[in-house]
């Protein structure tokens, strides 16, 4: 389980890494993976100190951190 989850959590930063900052609802729909494998490729990734996550006004916002 842990490679799948690594490989979500490559797919998830390289759309980030395409996209900039973007809103949860819409990194999930673009890396097309299924719900909880999407939520824990964002975990493995925020443990890694990876992710830069803000509320906004219309929602949660995810970009990379540094970027």
């Amino acid at each position: 389980m842990d490679e799948e989850i690594g490989k979500a959590a490559g797919v998830v930063w390289h759309y980030l890494d395409g996209h900039g900052a973007s809103a949860v609802s819409a990194v999930k729909k673009g890396s097309r993976l299924a719900e909880p494998l999407f939520f824990m490729a964002l975990g493995w990734l925020a443990r890694e100190h990876k992710l830069e996550l803000v509320q906004g006004k219309r929602g949660l916002q995810v970009s990379l951190r540094g970027r």
